[in-house]
């Protein structure tokens, strides 16, 4: 039978609701199921009768296995479970994994609704693209309800057979950034993991670096030290800043319920972290499992933090080797070996939904892997013999800096599948995983050919032929799986995801890949992104142009009578719209905002596309989503004015042009960018993923704002001594802490680490100036400049230093000095004798010349300690 395409289905649809339908609204319709049903099953036939009253106003279901009763009722599920269904399914509609139909038949008088999957999970997918092609949409961050079609259900045009055209469709989140994963609560997890379903995705994949708490082992008494997840007030992996209270963030008003932001197993005492993480985890993955998703779990191997130095100086000399300053483990040994096995038994005994373990590791080059950077000199004696004897079969490879690396974790490889297989797992995968495709042919010669190859690629430009022909090289001999980026945490962060790559279902098929992905963060504004690809890889769409996903995700969206408004915005949005931010380092922006003009004129032209909608032709939930685009169009014109204008202020400052530096920043409004974001984030519901960005901008882009203000003499440099946090583990680690106010002004926050002096605090969320300090038991010297680093113009400065009332002691000199010129100032004073003011901290200010581009600030207890709050340096000369 002839396949339907989806915009022919919905006008038979309208034209049959014309007609009365089969069952009243007084009528139960009965969806049959066996009595051997599978839990997938239950669930497909729960989400169906949850559904179809949303888009039938007066349908009524309930599920069933009994008998049918009335001139309606539905059967749903296998063939396996349900043998009635074969009278009405061809098997060869059902040959494939994950393949379904949906039809309609007669019983008797009865009309009858056939839903039927190769397999329960493909059951699921059969009612979530037959609730699509009703009406629903199935996006990434949210579901599109239809407004309601009819009071009585029709069963007109119930006709879809599909399969998919790769086998693994993975969806892949990355821990590591606040507005990523690693700021997730079971609630999102399960959120995610039901889209992914929804989308008729087969699989979802974390990756866990090192340091992840998620895994930790134990061998030979000892334990693998791990991190933390991050949060704002610990962990530190790339980039994450610290700040004592996020309800005061730009913004954040009414959109954050306590003061500390992270996933529920971030918040938990440090000694709980691995256990905390491990049981979200494995909540998560049973999950995963029950809606019909695999799990690939990608653990890091290669890198220092995944060879626990502290566990492998436990093996014997002969178990183990040295290269460079890392000793490394062999898998060759008997006690090499069991250090593998105790990982591996210890990793699918936390999480025994795991599918396959991805052995993921980086380039050759990299800093953080001495696996692939392993010299010939530095093998095991054995091992040089044998790589010359593999050199032989590949002789191609003995000039290629890659091959020893990848010989040697061959090496892993095979100890994970001994490991596996010892403790009989035998059904448990491996891949490997990296980034690129540089890797492949030499992946190709070392491993198992049963070993997949799973490849995440960041530029977004996987049309090029040399990708083609390096995958198409290994593709007929293993599986090789592609997972493009739908966004890039190193420069295209916050603004629209990728462009949807054209064609992408053959292009797979010309590269021979066994399956596709997707790697993102952020959920929304993604999901044009991943329906896109989604659908792309089905035989009913295959190839679907980007212009019809525009096209239906607009009319779930604007509505039908816009005129075709909501895609042209659509098209124009996810093909033109601004791409710009990173989530790694501490610069939200560390390069310059290209075409500012032309990006500020092709907002204004779609802002355009979208005043032209009338709002009488809205669906229920149209103004929600035209207003939400048009505040993310209002919030991309101001980030851009905001930042270009510090851009020429900074270039001005640089140029000794302060008054033209002044009038550029005074057009640099962050802090209304900021509300502007929240805004528009909270229109359909704040996603956790853009508190998270909400948080990160506030602290990686708005304190180089407001630094520059102090740079100018504009704003006053605010310096709070309170205990930061630092992770020892984290890589390209966050550097700043930061307080908040009550008037949510911003204060550089340093602690031990920073001063050499003992920090504390009443809390870790201290809302008070009072409630965190330094305790100087000795001469402390700081050099104070603005929050940024940047240099303070010459002039006249009010110095005011900050103290908590001392509990003993409180003698103490001060000496402040900023210029070559003036002498020091200095004062010897009893802090006792000194009034607290409202904040609770004493205030003593003192005026200064600065010449120096910093001042400098001695603090000398004098018969026991004191505790230093702050320091305000306030400009007193005119601009």
């Amino acid at each position: 039978m002839q396949t339907m395409n989806r915009r022919d289905f919905v006008s038979l649809l309208a034209a049959s609701l014309a007609s009365r339908g089969l069952a009243g609204a007084d009528t139960e319709i009965p969806i049959i199921l066996s009595p051997h049903a599978s839990s997938l099953e239950q669930l497909a036939a729960r989400e169906l009768a949850r559904y179809l009253p949303e888009i039938f106003s007066g349908c009524r279901l309930k599920v069933s296995s009994g008998a049918p009763e009335g001139r309606l009722f539905l059967r749903l599920g296998t063939v396996q479970n349900l043998p009635q269904l074969a009278s009405y399914v061809s098997p060869s509609d059902l040959a494939q994994p994950d393949s379904y139909v949906v039809t309609v038949a007669r019983e008797g008088d009865a009309s009858v609704g056939i839903i039927a999957g190769a397999d329960p999970r493909a059951t699921l997918y059969a009612v979530y693209a037959l609730l699509e092609r009703l009406g629903c949409g199935f996006y990434l961050s949210y579901d599109a309800r239809p407004d309601p079609q009819s009071a009585e259900i029709s069963l007109n045009g119930w006709s879809l057979r599909d399969a998919p055209l790769v086998t693994e469709r993975i969806l892949f989140n990355w821990h590591n950034f606040l507005s990523g994963c690693s700021g997730w609560s079971l609630p999102d997890w399960q959120h995610w993991i039901d889209q992914a379903a929804k989308m008729r995705f087969s699989s979802i994949m974390v990756h866990a670096y090192g340091n992840n708490p998620m895994f930790s082992f134990t061998h030979n008494g000892q334990t693998k030290p791990t991190g933390f997840l991050t949060s704002t007030i610990r962990g530190r992996d790339w980039g994450a800043q610290h700040v004592n209270d996020v309800r005061r963030v730009w913004g954040g008003e009414g959109l954050f319920q306590d003061p500390v932001l992270g996933s529920s197993a971030a918040l938990v005492p440090e000694d709980k972290a691995v256990e905390a993480a491990t049981e979200l985890m494995k909540q998560a993955f049973a999950y995963a499992h029950s809606r019909g998703l695999n799990v690939d779990f990608a653990l890091d191997v290669d890198t220092h933090s995944a060879n626990p130095q502290n566990i492998i100086a436990t093996l014997p000399p002969g178990a183990r080797f040295q290269t460079g300053k890392y000793l490394l483990a062999n898998p060759d040994t008997r006690e090499g070996q069991a250090y593998y096995q105790s990982q591996v038994s210890q990793l699918v005994g936390n999480y025994p939904e795991i599918d396959r373990i991805v052995l993921w590791f980086r380039e050759a080059d990299s800093p953080w892997s001495p696996w692939r950077d392993l010299p010939l000199a530095d093998f095991p004696t054995p091992w040089k013999a044998e790589y010359q004897q593999a050199l032989q079969k590949f002789p191609g490879l003995a000039q290629d800096k890659q091959a020893p690396g990848m010989f040697a974790l061959s090496k892993v490889a095979k100890a994970f599948r001994r490991a596996l297989d010892g403790i009989g797992k035998n059904s448990v995968e491996l891949a490997l995983g990296s980034w690129e495709f540089s890797y492949l042919h030499v992946a190709d010669a070392f491993m198992s050919p049963e070993i997949s190859v799973i490849s995440i690629h960041q530029w977004n430009t996987l049309g090029k032929h040399d990708i083609l022909r390096s995958i198409r090289a290994v593709s007929f001999r293993r599986k090789v799986t592609v997972i493009p980026y739908a966004q890039d945490d190193d420069g295209a962060y916050a603004g629209r995801p990728y462009t949807p790559p054209a064609k992408f279902a053959s292009w797979l098929e010309q590269g021979g890949c066994a399956g596709c992905g997707i790697l993102h963060w952020t959920t929304r504004p993604l999901d044009l992104y991943h329906k896109s690809l989604s659908m792309q890889v089905w035989k009913s769409s295959r190839d679907e142009p980007l212009q019809q996903t525009c096209e239906e995700m607009a009319e779930r969206a604007f509505g039908k009578a816009d005129g075709g408004a909501g895609a042209k915005y659509l098209l124009h949005w996810v093909t033109e719209a601004p791409l710009f931010g990173r989530e790694t380092t501490d610069l939200f922006m560390d390069r310059p905002l290209p075409d500012v003009e032309g990006t500020l004129a092709r907002s204004r032209q779609r802002r355009e596309i979208l005043d032209s909608m009338s709002a009488a032709s809205l669906p229920r939930d149209g103004a929600k989503w035209v207003a939400y685009y048009r505040d993310w169009e209002d919030f991309v014109d101001a980030f851009f004015r905001s930042h270009s204008a510090w851009e020429r202020s900074v270039k001005a400052r640089k140029a000794g042009d302060i008054d033209r530096a002044r009038e550029e920043l005074a057009q640099s409004k962050p802090e209304q960018v900021l509300e502007m974001y929240a805004r528009m984030a909270a229109r359909p519901g704040i996603t956790s993923g853009e508190q998270g960005l909400l948080v990160s901008m506030n602290l990686r882009w708005l304190p180089y704002i407001v630094s520059q203000r102090q740079a100018l003499g504009l704003e006053n440099i605010r310096w709070k001594f309170e205990p930061t946090h630092t992770d020892p583990l984290a890589q390209q680690p966050g550097s700043f802490t930061f307080f908040l106010d009550g008037g949510r002004r911003l204060w550089r926050g340093w602690g031990e680490k920073e001063t050499g002096c003992p920090a504390f605090a009443r809390s870790d969320t201290t809302a008070e100036l009072s409630e965190s300090w330094l305790a100087v038991e000795r001469s402390v010297s700081l050099s104070l400049r603005c929050i940024m680093g940047e240099p303070l113009l010459e002039g006249d400065y009010s110095l005011t230093v900050l103290f908590v009332q001392p509990e003993t002691g409180g003698t103490v000199d001060l000496e402040l000095g900023g210029s070559e010129h003036q002498r020091a100032v200095k004062d010897h004073m009893d802090l006792r004798q000194k009034p607290v003011g409202k904040s609770g901290v004493i205030a003593l200010a003192y005026p200064l010349k600065c010449d120096q581009g910093a001042v400098s600030l001695r603090v000398a207890p004098v018969g026991g300690g004191i505790r230093l709050c702050g320091v305000v340096i306030e400009p007193q000369f005119r601009y």
